[in-house]
């Protein structure tokens, strides 16, 4: 309870370094604890410090909003695990339209090849986007493996391929390939 009272007296000052001060002090409490938690769950580091993340940023970015008679880290808490449980709703249902894209492409229409396959991708996913999807998916590389490619973070490939696969969902939603 302790740092709701340090947030709230720095809310109410309305002093920017006392609010950053303060929100350094919860993230340096609470970061471990949360990283914990996700990673029981999601069961892979880099995932799970993302998500870590995201809660410390959804945090900040509501800081005025949250409600600090009640207890920060409880709110902490529950936002990490609730993150990691929809990132493996999310993945479970992109493995399964993946599969399923690929596999009615490959098995209802035998004369198409993977290039006929990437081209239809290209007409609504970026360059970057096919190529992450195409070497994930075609070439089964790990998000490892494109980070070192590509030279960024595990984070940065899996968030992109994340998002391309939500694109691809969006676009054949409703329709067979």
């Amino acid at each position: 309870m302790k740092e709701n009272y340090l947030l709230q007296r720095a809310l109410e000052s309305n002093n920017e370094n006392k609010i950053e001060h303060a929100f350094e002090t919860i993230y340096n409490k609470y970061s471990g604890l949360l990283l914990y938690i996700s990673l029981t769950i999601v069961k892979r580091r880099e995932i799970a410090e993302e998500i870590v993340n995201d809660t410390f940023l959804k945090f900040f970015n509501n800081i005025r909003k949250i409600d600090y008679t009640k207890n920060i880290k409880y709110w902490l808490v529950r936002t990490a695990r609730n993150a990691s449980f929809d990132y493996l709703k999310l993945k479970n249902n992109q493995v399964e339209l993946a599969n399923d894209i690929i596999m009615s492409t490959c098995d209802d229409r035998k004369n198409i090849d993977y290039h006929d396959f990437v081209a239809k991708f290209k007409t609504f996913l970026s360059e970057e986007e096919v190529n992450i999807v195409v070497l994930r998916l075609i070439y089964k590389c790990t998000f490892k493996e494109i980070a070192q490619e590509k030279n960024v973070s595990v984070n940065v490939i899996s968030g992109k391929y994340r998002r391309s696969l939500e694109k691809i969902k969006k676009h054949y939603k409703g329709e067979w390939l």
